[in-house]
C-alpha cells in the first residue's frame, strides 16, 4: 500500500502538486494506514495539466471522500486515460488555486493534455461549458460510440450547481 502512495507523492512533486495539495506527508501516510485491503485502493490512471489554469495533478482511479481530498478522481467512463469514451474526472472547488477550482475560467478551444499511464500525452480541446443541477449526470454520457472525450466536474460553491467542462481529443 505504502508504494502507492509513494507514487502518488513523487508524481505530485514532479508536477509541482505538493503545495497545492494541502496534504502533509503524514496525513498521507495515516490515509494508507487506514486501510486493510490487501490490494491497493487505487491507482494513478493519468496526469491531467491546464497549463491556462496553472495545474497538474494525478488522475486517481476510483473516488471516495478521502480521496476527493487528495486530488482528481475517475468519476465514471473508461478504466485508462486517453481511450475510447467519455472520461468523467472530478475534483474539489476550494475556491482557490487548487484541484479545480478554476476550470470555470476554461474556455472553448482552450487545452487540457491528459497523460496516460505509460506517458503518452493526448491534447483534448474544450467545446462546451455549463453549470447543471447536483443530480444531473447526463454529462457522464459519451458523445458517441467512437470518441475519446473528457469531462471535469466540479462544484460552485455560490449556487450550489456543478460546473462541468467537456472537452474532445484532438489525436496527437
Amino acid at each position: 500500500m505504502k508504494n502507492i502512495f509513494t507514487l502518488l507523492l513523487a508524481a505530485a512533486m514532479l508536477t509541482g502538486t505538493m503545495a497545492a495539495c494541502g496534504n502533509t506527508v503524514e496525513e498521507t501516510e495515516t490515509l494508507s494506514s487506514d486501510t486493510t485491503a490487501a490490494e491497493p485502493i487505487f491507482n494513478i490512471i493519468g496526469i491531467i495539466k491546464i497549463d491556462k489554469i496553472k495545474i497538474s495533478y494525478p488522475i486517481l482511479s476510483v473516488i471516495n471522500d478521502d480521496l476527493l481530498k487528495i486530488g482528481p478522481c475517475r468519476f465514471a467512463g473508461p478504466d485508462a486515460a486517453n481511450t475510447t469514451g467519455n472520461l468523467c474526472i472530478a475534483a474539489h472547488n476550494y475556491d482557490d488555486s487548487r484541484f479545480f477550482s478554476n476550470i470555470s475560467k476554461l474556455n472553448v478551444n482552450d487545452e487540457i493534455q491528459i497523460f496516460d499511464a505509460n506517458g503518452n500525452v493526448m491534447i483534448y480541446k474544450v467545446f462546451d461549458k455549463y453549470e447543471t443541477a447536483t443530480n444531473d449526470t447526463s454529462c457522464t454520457l459519451p458523445l458517441g460510440n467512437n470518441t475519446i472525450e473528457i469531462t471535469l466536474i466540479t462544484c460552485n460553491n455560490f449556487t450550489g450547481n456543478r460546473i462541468i467542462v467537456k472537452a474532445k481529443s484532438i489525436m496527437t
